[in-house]
């Protein structure tokens, strides 16, 4: 079914200028059959061995995209090399890094990750946070994305999922990181999964999970690479010119 925020009032697909446009920070109703973000492969951002300053995606470089994350007020963190683990135990009350200091850790080699809720006050005042879908089952991946979905559709009415920056994790598959801000810092807490279970490596697992990533959490961001080696990439990368996108702190509270 084709996706009415990705088109014009008359059906004729909206120029890229546009489509800037609309991801403004004001709340747009999700139409049916419109699935969040899985369709929306902008430009993954890949993080070979060793990356010069040179290497650039679409024009910036690699260097360019940490810049701007850490100008924004993204709270980063050095991760392990391959790991999703931050290198320092005491990485939850470490003074936030500068550019220069990020800068440091990817030329040496290290993933960077983001530390969600209080640490990363935005620019413009808001939180920023994570919604993260964990898709589980091994044997029908697809429709447990679906599911999910359609849960997340159903706890945030009138959220337009496709607008908001979203991430791959490393191990590929249909397991999603959405970014999003709002005007006070929340705690992680999960939101909902499956009711159905599957078996991985012989231990009962559900099908999916769907939790609020936020003060106390970090995530690992691209261009990291994924302890399998795959790489973490944007599926739709932030709108530097308008921010995060903003979910309502008092729609979160009914939420949660």
């Amino acid at each position: 079914m084709d996706c009415p925020f990705l088109k014009g009032g008359h059906g004729e697909a909206v120029p890229s200028s546009l489509l800037s446009f609309m991801q403004v920070r004001q709340p747009s109703v999700a139409a049916p059959g419109c699935m969040f973000t899985q369709e929306l492969q902008v430009s993954p951002l890949m993080l070979p061995d060793a990356v010069p300053d040179s290497e650039t995606v679409q024009g910036r470089t690699m260097l360019d995209e940490l810049k701007g994350v850490v100008q924004e007020g993204f709270a980063c963190v050095k991760l392990r090399k391959r790991s999703k683990a931050p290198v320092d135990p005491d990485w939850t009350s470490a003074p936030i890094p500068s550019y220069s200091q990020v800068r440091k850790w990817w030329e040496s080699g290290f993933n960077i990750g983001v530390r969600l809720g209080k640490p990363s006050k935005l620019s413009d005042g808001l939180y920023l946070h994570v919604i993260d879908v964990d898709i589980r089952d091994p044997d029908d991946p697809e429709g447990a994305f679906e599911e999910a979905a359609a849960k997340l559709r159903e706890l945030f009415i009138g959220v337009n999922w496709k607008r908001f920056p979203t991430v791959q994790s490393g191990s590929g598959g249909k397991s999603r990181h959405v970014y999003f801000s709002t005007q006070k810092p929340f705690r992680s807490q999960k939101i909902a999964r499956s009711e159905e279970t599957v078996f991985i490596d012989g231990k009962k697992s559900r099908r999916w999970e769907i939790e609020l990533f936020g003060t106390g959490k970090q995530v690992a961001m691209p261009p990291s690479k994924h302890p399998s080696g795959g790489t973490y990439r944007w599926l739709n990368e932030p709108d530097w010119e308008f921010g995060i996108p903003l979910i309502d702190a008092d729609l979160i509270e009914e939420v949660l």
